[in-house]
């Protein structure tokens, strides 16, 4: 395959948001270094954490401009040094810098196969939002048969990961989102729906559990939300695992713990999981590898937009406006 010399991409211009990203078309195409491969990018996938570079308010993130986007699934079209595989015209999904283009590099070593019979758009979401998930509910949030599990923004790609999975491993799951978004939550098993917008979701979530509260409640909604989670998990035996910061920044103290809220808090980064806990991730993989052959994970179907509308499906995730996986397609 030849490979051109630039190609078109998304650079993020300021860190006043996702409004100032700019589709160019004279962008360098990478080469791939020691250990790397060049992908031709399908789809790349849209995710939380790409605002949260756009705000500036993402720890290390890249300093304008850069190119945007992380996740993406495509084809291996050339390989670096030391690199014995993926070779090329192997199809590939995995995290890298600069996944809003044409071409990227990713890590050959984490660059994940698509499952067979599966499109590269339904294979995002297999390197972060479904590890994410796993990771959540089982190595750290330790569910068991029985159990009961508060999973807040369950319309999105994450939080529907997580329903499917958290039925699976036995759990009463408790789902929270907007109304717009209850049937499709519903239609992933999920046993009770509560409206992320209004109410009293603490108390509603004390009411289904007889006044025990949840064994384990995802927390990715941040603000207020945060307070919902530590409010409504059971006293002493309760854990609330942190794993995202989209409503914004939320703070907790030592006296909270002591006197208000005696739950186990556990965050989670899956870079940093990746990184610090190996053996970890590899049992995530194992096990999520397991789950996608026992057809317990089923692929989906991300919601499209073209390249040059990646501001806008920032700006539609940013505001709550959308359901499930979104995909730019180059």
């Amino acid at each position: 395959m030849s490979i051109p010399a630039t190609m078109r991409a998304l650079q993020q211009t300021s860190l006043d948001g996702p409004q100032d990203m700019r589709l160019i078309t004279d962008a360098p195409v990478p080469s791939p270094g020691r250990g790397e491969v060049l992908i031709r990018v399908i789809a790349a996938g849209v995710n939380f954490a790409d605002i949260s570079k756009a705000h500036g308010t993402f720890l290390g993130g890249p300093r304008p401009p850069y190119l945007a986007g992380f996740e993406a699934a495509g084809e291996v079209v050339a390989m670096g040094e030391a690199v014995t595989g993926p070779q090329p015209g192997t199809r590939v999904t995995g995290v890298g810098n600069g996944a809003f283009a044409e071409y990227m590099v990713l890590p050959a070593a984490a660059a994940m196969p698509v499952p067979p019979g599966w499109t590269e758009q339904q294979a995002l979401g297999l390197a972060v939002n479904w590890p994410t998930a796993l990771a959540a509910l089982k190595p750290l949030g330790g569910i068991t048969a029985g159990q009961t599990v508060l999973i807040h923004a369950a319309a999105g790609a994450t939080g529907q990961a997580a329903v499917t999975m958290a039925k699976h491993y036995g759990a009463t799951v408790i789902a929270t989102a907007s109304p717009a978004k209850h049937e499709t939550v519903l239609a992933l098993g999920a046993d009770h729906i509560l409206d992320s917008l209004g109410g009293d979701l603490a108390a509603d979530v004390l009411r289904l559990t007889g006044g025990a509260g949840a064994d384990l409640v995802l927390e990715s909604a941040g603000g207020a939300t945060f307070a919902v989670g530590l409010a409504a998990a059971k006293r002493v035996t309760g854990r609330v695992v942190v794993y995202g910061v989209a409503g914004g920044e939320a703070a907790i103290s030592n006296w909270d713990l002591v006197y208000k809220h005696q739950v186990h808090v556990i965050g989670l980064n899956i870079g940093v999981l990746i990184q610090a806990a190996p053996q970890i991730i590899g049992e995530v993989m194992g096990e999520l590898s397991a789950l996608i052959a026992a057809g317990v994970l089923a692929p989906g179907q991300p919601n499209v937009y073209d390249l040059a509308d990646g501001p806008k499906a920032l700006t539609e995730l940013e505001c709550r406006a959308t359901i499930g996986k979104l995909a730019l397609l180059p």
